[in-house]
């Protein structure tokens, strides 16, 4: 059975050379200690007796001392009467007993607990499109539960919750890819909640998400070459170089590349919007030659300075990628086409997927051991690839 005793910690003090005393819980070799408001100096504190001393009002704060302990005591009595409460440690019962002793302090730690409360916390700590996206799912998630969602738990989701939820999507996304998005996000903010033990539910372990093949997002060779060089008007030269720019630079990120403010030792330096992770690209004579065709003063480059943000220029980019001729281009082409001729070259799936800045997953997550990826062979991959698109060197 847990056991209390009063301790004052004379191991820290205040300038006024005060110390702070705290009820000690006792349990399973281990001692987590709750403090009682009340600070004194060594010579106010009896410890053999457990009371004030020298003290005028002494009499008010051994009342104080001696009624927090008898609730603690009270609490611990009544714990002791379950057979699973005697397997806590000192730690878990102070947890207990701080609930016990402020109401309000438990109805919080409850509301962490729930769904609604991570997914917005989530949400929060993301900003751009990834952001877009959390809040999506998030406005689905109030037309399925309506009212209900701020009482929803992660105890309440499960396969049978989440082929539901799925269902309730497929009226307005009859894509799978598309429903699959909100599913996703659904299993990020759990992965997170899990990293930060506010639960140990997961139903993804029962419940897949299984994607649908999706067409073509990604240009040849042959065709990445009569892009490069066909005859187009003066006005698509900037769109052709943007797009080739994220080429050759390992198919960056349209918002990454725009928000770059300069180069570091001839390398791209950043962290990445979606995963904000820190990210290093070296960049290639061919690269530089763009961005000094568009050299800006705040930022690498000039091109958000007629538009309000990234997003506009995406969407105008976009729209005028589709006048080369190429159905369905867009500037994540630029991406997919870097991998896919990445891959054709025998490049090593770890190296491409650092190269497009992945988190490492399976039988590539030996490269996590170490604390800086070998930087030089995502540069050899890109310059590889570089070479056979434009100079046909393998």
């Amino acid at each position: 059975m847990a056991s209390t005793t009063l301790y004052l910690d004379t191991r820290r003090k205040r300038k006024d050379g005060t110390s702070g005393l705290f009820v000690t819980i006792n349990a399973r070799n281990k001692t987590a200690f709750l403090p009682i408001p009340v600070r004194l100096l060594p010579g106010e504190w009896d410890a053999v007796s457990g009371r004030v001393v020298g003290r005028s009002d002494r009499k008010v704060l051994n009342t104080i001392i001696e009624q927090y302990r008898a609730d603690v005591d009270r609490i611990l009595l009544r714990l002791s009467a379950d057979r699973a409460s005697a397997r806590l440690t000192a730690p878990e019962l102070k947890e207990i007993v701080l609930d016990e002793l402020d109401p309000e302090r438990k109805a919080a730690k409850a509301d962490k607990r729930m769904f609604e409360h991570n997914f917005l916390d989530f949400t929060r700590r993301h900003e751009g499109r990834t952001r877009e996206l959390y809040e999506a799912t998030y406005a689905r998630l109030k037309e399925f539960l309506r009212d209900k969602l701020c009482t929803l738990r992660f105890e309440d989701i499960d396969k049978g919750w989440l082929t539901r939820f799925d269902q309730f999507l497929s009226a307005k996304s009859p894509a799978k890819n598309a429903r699959n998005i909100h599913l996703r996000n659904i299993r990020a903010v759990f992965n997170d909640a899990i990293d930060r033990e506010v639960t140990n539910v997961y139903p993804f372990r029962r419940f897949t998400i299984k994607p649908e093949e999706t067409a073509k997002r990604s240009l040849t060779v042959e065709e990445l070459r009569r892009f490069l060089n066909m005859d187009i008007e003066p006005y698509q030269r900037q769109y052709r170089d943007v797009f080739f720019l994220m080429f050759y630079l390992c198919g960056i990120n349209i918002v990454d590349l725009l928000r770059l403010k300069e180069l570091v030792g001839g390398r791209a330096e950043y962290r990445r919007a979606k995963t904000h992770k820190l990210y290093s690209i070296k960049v290639e004579p061919e690269a530089m030659e763009i961005i000094e065709r568009y050299r800006g003063s705040e930022r690498l480059l000039n091109i958000l300075d007629r538009f309000k943000d990234y997003r506009n220029y995406s969407m105008r980019l976009n729209a005028r990628l589709k006048d080369f001729g190429f159905p369905g281009l867009t500037t994540y082409w630029a991406r997919h086409t870097w991998a896919t001729i990445a891959c054709e070259l025998d490049i090593p799936d770890d190296v491409i997927s650092r190269a497009l800045g992945h988190t490492i997953t399976s039988g590539a997550r030996v490269t996590e051991v170490y604390i800086n990826f070998n930087r030089k062979k995502i540069d050899e991959a890109n310059r590889r690839v570089i070479d056979y698109v434009l100079y046909d060197k393998r």
